[in-house]
């Protein structure tokens, strides 16, 4: 079954969670930092960790984790804004994209936090506001070395 789902999306979504692909994403934020630089918006990138005590579970377990990722990836869908976008990272969290600063970030957080109900213990979350002063690989570096 992983299969088929595998071939009919083409690989834009996450076979477990239905959220875009790893590549759909960054391609999305390729396109996301070209237009803030021109226009001269703020653009964000919010990350969601799951907790690594929530992440190492025993094989019988496993299912309820897969269902976790997938109620918080529904979450994140319904609780994003058009224009900001999502993917999933890894198997301990996402990515957002969120079009606005750091404030608009926290408030997107508080959004999520409300929505997340019994797994909020086991979600950390981090800002990263763009710097244009700041070389876009330099920013990507920050995040990924954060992140993992």
């Amino acid at each position: 079954m992983a299969l088929e789902i595998e071939f009919a999306n083409n690989g834009i979504l996450d076979s477990l969670t239905g959220s875009p692909a790893q590549s759909v994403f960054l391609k999305q934020l390729s396109q996301a930092i070209s237009r803030t630089d021109r226009s001269g918006a703020d653009l964000s990138i919010l990350t969601l960790r799951i907790s690594k005590d929530i992440a190492r579970v025993k094989s019988d377990e496993i299912k309820d984790r897969s269902l976790d990722l997938i109620a918080i990836a529904q979450i994140l869908k319904s609780s994003i804004r058009g224009g900001d976008f999502y993917t999933r990272m890894s198997q301990l969290g996402f990515w957002i994209c969120l079009h606005g600063d750091s404030s608009e970030a926290e408030a997107a957080v508080k959004r999520l936090r409300d929505g997340l109900d019994g797994l909020k213990s086991a979600v950390t979350f981090e800002i990263f506001e763009r710097n244009k002063s700041v070389p876009l690989a330099s920013w990507i570096d920050e995040i990924d070395k954060s992140y993992f």
